[in-house]
């Protein structure tokens, strides 16, 4: 027993002493980054690395360690500097079959777009768009650069588009298990893989209108960046996937060619100017001018919940709402940006953010919402009293509508030889409990919430967004729409991204289409020192955590300790 007992402190020890080394080794390495970077060089070729999908939010943690790491929107950022910068005379994008979202890979496509449009030229590469898997959205992408290369044994992921629905109800009524779901309205399907035996006839409409408005934007992009018409652009879909020398023979790429290749070719193109990554070119950006109105940009990507805990990607709708304070109350900061990237959450804390978005407007500080791939149920609830709403073509958006559900496993139990006793001193005293289904009373109290909950999202969007009733209630229902259509619903102001949404931060504050702006990150990125104590706070409390679980296995071991008593 006492060799077992060493040999588990033997394993605590050696995890602090891990743990310990990543955190220096992480605060060395954030030290070296963080310094200031070397003079970039008269003239240079920007190298951009797509090969790794992109954040909406700044990496924390032990990743955070290694430096701030490029998000989407400082990609973009980036870009448009590069763009209006003459020092740079092109760009160099390395690409694969990594997927951004279609919104996103929109955003970047822009970007490009704008890049080619201020005289720079761009190449994009990729070994392989995919090697017998999809590529859609990474050619997409890079149909936006003046040329398309690859290698000559690559192959070119491109074919039509398709979505799959599962439906696992038969095996859970096999199982003994049932998900009681309170939705508001038909098409509110989040749940809809575990209470149907196959997908409804709403759920069908809405993911084929998603399909073919998707389609119609990847052809449409493709055809204009490979001056095919539109009608070529869809056959080449439909006709694919491709051997490379095929691609190049239909038009899709213009050159096979090897990674060294690649480089010589750049290297004469560019008179030998060197070739500097685009992280270390954003790590140099020139000071904004002393006129420069002050716009926050806020970014928030994840689930929605309350509290102030933003682990595992989720958004904390205290935390969300103290940054949105933080910005109000700076005298510096003139107009807000928010970079929203959710599928939804709760509805409690969706309106405590959209109530901090409320008092920003009053104070006089407009605020724009810039939508990423989704920005869906709670995310709308976010966004709907926003002064403006960006979002691009192939953002999934709207799904104005509520869903509640409850796990029944009784019938689990029961096959499992389990018997559940259940005691109440009132009717609905057992609601919460899952080996209880809803009785009528229960269930009539879920729909009088699930009600007013609806009913006041609805409202919110008709103030909101300045609509009518009716035309309200034709676009929620739990629906979802692209970009694209919830344009044509008024749900958006406009089709774009960040670039549109600071150009609608400038209108809002009556300046000039181009005028400089401070864009201001908040909350601010973080020092080395501050990334390593919340390093020690967050991620290495586990060892917190393990320390308890060794008091408490010492205290189980011995004959002499007090009974632990515990409240929660």
């Amino acid at each position: 027993m006492w060799r077992f007992i060493r040999g588990f402190f033997a394993v605590i020890g050696l995890l602090a002493v891990i743990v310990l080394a990543v955190g220096l080794g992480g605060a060395y390495v954030a030290y070296r980054q963080w310094r200031s970077p070397e003079p970039l060089p008269a003239a240079i070729v920007l190298r951009l690395d797509l090969r790794q999908a992109l954040a909406e939010t700044p990496s924390s943690g032990l990743s955070g360690l290694t430096g701030p790491g490029l998000t989407v929107s400082d990609v973009v950022l980036t870009l448009d500097r590069a763009a209006a910068d003459p020092h740079v005379k092109g760009v160099v994008a390395l690409i694969d079959e990594t997927e951004q979202g279609l919104a996103v890979t929109q955003e970047l496509r822009d970007s490009i777009l704008r890049l080619h449009a201020a005289g720079k030229w761009t190449i994009a590469w990729a070994e392989s768009f995919g090697e017998l898997s999809p590529a859609n959205q990474a050619y997409y992408l890079a149909t936006a650069f003046d040329e398309i290369d690859m290698m000559p044994s690559g192959t070119l992921g491109l074919t039509s588009l398709a979505v799959q629905t599962l439906n696992a109800k038969t095996l859970l009524d096999r199982l003994g298990v049932v998900l009681s779901v309170t939705q508001r309205e038909s098409f509110k399907s989040a749940f809809e893989t575990f209470t149907a035996a196959e997908p409804s006839k709403a759920n069908i409409l809405q993911l084929k209108a998603v399909l073919d408005d998707s389609g119609s934007q990847f052809e449409a992009g493709i055809a204009a960046g490979r001056r095919l018409d539109f009608q070529a652009a869809g056959a080449a879909m439909a006709g694919g996937p491709y051997t490379a020398a095929e691609a190049k023979a239909a038009g899709l790429v213009d050159n096979l060619i090897y990674g060294d290749q690649l480089m010589a070719r750049i290297d004469d193109r560019a008179n030998g100017v060197p070739m500097v990554d685009l992280d270390r070119y954003a790590a140099d950006p020139p000071p904004a001018p002393d006129h420069a109105p002050g716009v926050a940009l806020i970014r928030a990507s994840g689930l929605i919940v309350r509290g102030e805990d933003d682990a595992f990607g989720r958004i904390a709708a205290n935390q969300l709402a103290d940054t949105l304070s933080t910005a109000i109350d700076d005298p510096a900061i003139k107009a807000i940006v928010l970079r929203l990237n959710s599928p939804g959450g709760s509805p409690v804390a969706s309106d405590i953010i959209a109530r901090q978005i409320h008092l920003a407007i009053e104070a006089g500080k407009p605020v724009i919402v810039s939508m990423g791939n989704v920005a869906a149920s709670g995310g709308y609830w976010i966004s709907m009293g926003a002064t403006r709403i960006v979002a691009q073509p192939g953002t999934l958006t709207g799904s104005i509508g509520v869903v509640a559900a409850k796990p029944v496993i009784d019938g689990l139990m029961e096959k499992a030889g389990v018997l559940a006793t259940t005691l109440t001193n009132a009717q609905n005293g057992a609601m919460w409990s899952m080996t209880v289904p809803y009785t009528p009373a229960m269930q009539a109290r879920i729909d009088a919430i699930m009600d007013a909950t609806y009913a006041g999202f609805k409202d919110g969007v008709a103030v909101g967004r300045k609509l009518d009733p009716a035309v309200v209630e034709k676009a929620a229902q739990g629906r979802v729409w692209t970009g694209q259509s919830a344009l044509e619903r008024g749900l958006v102001d406009r089709l774009g991204g960040l670039h549109d949404a600071l150009g609608d931060a400038r209108m809002a504050l009556g300046l000039a289409p181009n005028a400089p702006l401070d864009i201001v990150p908040l909350p601010a990125p973080k020092s080395p020192l501050e990334q390593v104590r919340d390093l020690a706070q967050h991620d290495l409390g586990f060892l917190g955590t393990i320390q308890g679980l060794a008091t408490m296995a010492q205290q189980a071991l011995s004959t002499n300790t007090a009974p632990m008593i515990s409240v929660h």
